[in-house]
């Protein structure tokens, strides 16, 4: 799968609490991605940056602020499950071309008062070409916090490639001291050569239109 389309659907991850980066490490390069989501008192903007750092690993981090709220973590992500290695029972989800990865952060949290945070996070993927591909799915869980739990958020994306379209269902759940919230995300993107720009509808929590751009160098 071609980076700028890959990356365009990431940012559908870029909602409210901590970024999830998916399973494809960085191979290569910096990466840097602007977005902003919904209207109203729940409406969020953020801004990831990450570069490969070493074969299977990558150095990055993530802010964002909405409301009375706002982050900025700083993460490593570390491939656990990737294609050609070896590894027992773990062969046969390779064979299927799984992907996994870890991520680790430490941060600060503004929730009315600022207070240290850290981050644990998974990924797991897969890309395909059968079928109705090229495309690709993944799920991403990120536990974020300070002591006691203070967000935990899963998200899924479902993605079809098209040349240089993309076009990415999400669905974003996160649970927090206020309760559950989830949203849906429709998007189309456009990969250029110098990065790509994302439109997409929030709907559920903080609906409205959401827009993104990242730039790759």
């Amino acid at each position: 799968m071609r980076v700028p389309a890959l990356l365009l659907a990431l940012l559908l991850l870029l909602g409210p609490g901590p970024a999830a980066a998916g399973p494809w490490v960085r191979a290569e390069g910096t990466y840097l991605a602007l977005s902003a989501d919904g209207r109203g008192p729940g409406a969020w903007a953020g801004l990831w940056a990450e570069r490969a750092a070493a074969p299977g690993l990558s150095l990055g981090a993530v802010a964002g602020r909405g409301g009375r709220d706002a982050r900025l973590v700083a993460f490593a992500q570390r491939a656990v499950l990737a294609p050609g290695g070896t590894g027992g029972a773990l062969d046969s989800a390779r064979a299927a071309g799984m992907l996994a990865s870890l991520r680790l952060g430490l941060g600060v949290l503004r929730e009315g008062e600022a207070r240290g945070a850290v981050l644990l996070g998974a990924s797991l993927g897969r890309s395909f070409d059968e079928g109705i591909g090229p495309g690709w799915v993944a799920l991403d869980l990120d536990l974020l916090g300070a002591g006691p739990l203070s967000e935990a958020k899963l998200d899924g994306i479902f993605g079809l490639h098209r040349g240089r379209w993309t076009f990415s269902l999400g669905v974003q759940t996160r649970l927090d001291a206020q309760g559950l919230h989830a949203a849906v995300v429709p998007a189309a993107s456009r990969a250029f050569e110098w990065g790509g720009v994302q439109v997409g509808l929030r709907a559920g929590d903080a609906p409205g239109l959401r827009l993104a751009l990242v730039r790759e160098f």
